[in-house]
C-alpha cells in the first residue's frame, strides 16, 4: 500500500524524483517487499479460513478457501493489485505522465481500498471506515517514509525543500482524516 502513495507524493509533490536512482531503488524495493508480505498474508489468510496448516497454504494451490468468504476475495485482489504496482515500479515516470497517472494510481490504489473489507464481521459502516483509514494512512505513511528516505536524504536544493513544503501542506489533514477514521472504526 505504501507504493500507492508514494505514487501520489511524486505525482503531486515531487515530480522530478523520479529521476532519481534512489528514488527508483527504495521504490523497488518497496513493491519487492509488499507483494512478498502480501503473499505471506493471503496464504495465512487462506490457512485461517480452512482451518488447514500454514505451511500446506503457502501455495497458491491451497489459496481455495479464499474465494468462499469476501476478505478471502478482498487478499487475492490486494495481490493481484500490489503485484500489478510493479508495472509504475519499473517505470516511475509513468506516475507523472498524465496519460499513464491514471493507471499509475488507480493499481495501487485498489489494493489499498481491499483492506477496508479485511474482517468478515464488518458491515457498512465498517467498510467505509476500513477504506478512508487505509487510503489516509497510506498517504500519510507511505508519502513520509519517501520524504524520509528519500528526499531528505537528497542534495537539499529548491526542488527537495518544495517537494517537502508541499507534502506538509496536505499531510495534515490526511494525518486528521487517518485519526477520524481509525476513531469511527473504534466505536
Amino acid at each position: 500500500r505504501r507504493v500507492l502513495f508514494r505514487s501520489v507524493t511524486l505525482a503531486t509533490c515531487w515530480p522530478t524524483g523520479v529521476e532519481w536512482l534512489e528514488t527508483q531503488r527504495f521504490l523497488r524495493i518497496v513493491c519487492v517487499l509488499a507483494v512478498v508480505s502480501t503473499f505471506l498474508f493471503a496464504g495465512a489468510l487462506a490457512a485461517h479460513i480452512g482451518a488447514a496448516p500454514l505451511a500446506s497454504s503457502m501455495s497458491p494451490t491451497g489459496w481455495g478457501p479464499l474465494i468462499d468468504t469476501a476478505h478471502g476475495k478482498a487478499a487475492l485482489l490486494r495481490l493481484v493489485f500490489t503485484a500489478a504496482t510493479g508495472w509504475v515500479v519499473l517505470r516511475p515516470e509513468r506516475a507523472i505522465d498524465p496519460s499513464f497517472r491514471l493507471q499509475a494510481i488507480g493499481l495501487p490504489a485498489i489494493a489499498v481500498v481491499t483492506m477496508g473489507f479485511d474482517r468478515p464481521d464488518y458491515g457498512l459502516i465498517e467498510w467505509f471506515g476500513g477504506i478512508v483509514h487505509a487510503i489516509t494512512v497510506s498517504l500519510w505513511f507511505g508519502g513520509l517514509a519517501l520524504m524520509v528516505r528519500v528526499v531528505l536524504a537528497g542534495k537539499g536544493d529548491d526542488e527537495t525543500t518544495s517537494a517537502v513544503r508541499l507534502y506538509s501542506r496536505w499531510s495534515t489533514p490526511v494525518l486528521w482524516g487517518a485519526v477520524a477514521s481509525g476513531v469511527l472504526q473504534l466505536f
